[in-house]
């Protein structure tokens, strides 16, 4: 699930960000017992040289002198192969020991895996605990993931206000991506008082956050000119940043205004090296577009094949207009098939 991504992307981005503030030292490796800190800004040079081998000693041996956050970064460690064979119950089992001796990136983390059952047994009732424990100490990620788990669920277990919440305390700590979900909840009135003004400064918040899809979002206020008047140069800028970070909607607005010469010139051929890339990032109507461009001719050569390929995969995504597309007659409009948030 794209949001999960996001939450280890985040998160991956933190202990990143950490290993720079422990590592601006280069400290001899001390000799005899080294105290728990210095073995884990040890393990951080060593993780940073890409030594995995060396990194994984040092954490294991601050893991076990009772150093709660060596824990979590081991348990990292194992869940993405790095310098251990790649093991989710061994990932899950340092987490539960890091959230154990107080380090919320643990409880993340291990709110993660009870969730989707990576490594242990599926437990969403704790990993909700998890979610809100870290929440609750002032981690972001932790407010993030306790939103989705309150938006995400099915329409019987939803709870909109507390997914509203938890978004919007993730935002007030920081997160640049609660910023923008907040604000799809203030623009849709889903589970928070409809409020485009507070939509659109959200928006802003998050894209200046350096939010992908917080661009995309702010992109598409301006190309609507809904809840702020249009202006397509700003539209195109915002929707150019978020499609350059990776955000699949940012590239399919892109495309839309290059297909349609909106504040550029007209470009298929533009258009459909940006359906690609937000078909390539998940984008179900990316994928719809350029099935559209291949049965048409337009910007790439015509391929009904690779056409109906297209509408297949956008369909088996959910995306309606491509599974009516795969009905003869393919197509009964000369517009594309569009993402309208």
């Amino acid at each position: 699930m794209r949001v999960i991504g996001l939450i280890f992307a985040a998160l991956l981005f933190a202990l990143q960000g950490l290993a720079q503030s422990q590592t601006s030292d280069q400290s001899v490796p001390p000799v005899g017992p080294a105290a728990p800190e210095s073995l884990v800004a040890l393990g951080w040079q060593a993780a940073n040289s890409g030594n995995f081998d060396d990194a994984q000693r040092y954490w294991g041996e601050a893991c076990e002198t009772l150093s709660p956050d060596a824990c979590t970064y081991l348990g990292f460690l194992h869940k993405r192969g790095h310098g251990v064979e790649k093991s989710d119950p061994r990932a899950a089992e340092f987490f539960d020991r890091g959230c154990t001796g107080g380090h919320s990136e643990g409880c993340v983390l291990l709110g993660l895996a009870l969730e989707k059952g990576d490594g242990v047994a599926q437990d969403r009732p704790r990993a909700i605990t998890m979610f809100s424990n870290a929440c609750d100490d002032g981690n972001r990620d932790g407010c993030f993931a306790l939103g989705n788990v309150f938006a995400l669920a099915a329409p019987a277990d939803q709870r909109p206000e507390a997914a509203f919440g938890a978004y919007q305390r993730a935002c007030d700590l920081g997160s640049s991506d609660g910023c923008a979900v907040a604000g799809d909840m203030h623009f849709g009135g889903f589970g928070v008082a409809l409020n485009t003004g507070k939509a659109f400064g959200l928006f802003q918040r998050a894209c200046a956050g350096k939010s992908a899809m917080g661009c995309t979002r702010l992109g598409a206020a301006y190309y609507y000119g809904k809840i702020i008047a249009q202006d397509l140069a700003l539209a195109r800028g915002h929707f150019e940043t978020a499609c350059a970070s990776g955000d699949a909607s940012g590239c399919n607005f892109l495309a839309l205004l290059h297909f349609k010469g909106e504040g550029v010139a007209q470009d298929f051929a533009r258009a459909a090296g940006l359906y690609q890339r937000g078909c390539e990032l998940g984008d179900a109507s990316a994928c719809g577009s350029l099935g559209f461009l291949y049965m048409r001719g337009q910007g790439v050569p015509r391929n009904e094949e690779a056409a109906r390929a297209l509408y297949a995969t956008a369909c088996e995504r959910g995306y309606k207009l491509a599974c009516e597309a795969m009905i003869p007659p393919v197509c009964t409009s000369d517009a594309p098939i569009i993402f309208d948030i």
